[in-house]
């Protein structure tokens, strides 16, 4: 069993050094690290988005989802709204562990698009929560 042990940590040690020697290696490109740091930035101004949102709808129940076709199709409690900050967060983790992943084969394009698509994504989050704004306050 003590070698068992020795083993896992043996194989989580050297892990935990590459995992570190591809995210130096991932930043150390200046576009990728701007890209990033955009995507961080835009979810902050989300997270801020979505917390201005609940207080001023308060305990009142919020429109969640509202669809053009169907109109509303999704209520719920205001705090509901930090999900779509959150998944922006998620996507960004995500993003930068398969990014890190990758930047061992020094393809820069890869990682420049999946940089990207995390700013993207937040991006759209925040157009959510304008549309949300926009659906119970109108």
């Amino acid at each position: 069993m003590p070698l068992e042990i020795s083993k896992a940590l043996n194989y989580l040690y050297l892990g935990s050094h590459w995992f570190k020697s591809s995210l130096r290696l991932l930043f150390s490109d200046f576009v990728v690290r701007r890209i990033f740091i955009v995507a961080a930035a835009v979810n902050l101004l989300a997270w801020l988005g979505a917390f201005l949102l609940a207080r001023s709808i308060g305990d009142n129940l919020a429109v969640l989802h509202y669809n053009v076709v169907f109109g509303i199709d999704l209520i719920g409690p205001a705090f509901h709204l930090y999900a779509i900050p959150g998944i922006g967060t998620a996507i960004i983790a995500i993003n930068i562990l398969f990014a890190a992943s990758l930047s061992g084969l020094r393809d820069r394009a890869i990682s420049v698009i999946i940089a990207t698509a995390s700013a993207l994504s937040n991006t759209i989050a925040i157009s959510a929560l304008y549309f949300a704004y926009f659906v119970n306050f109108s």
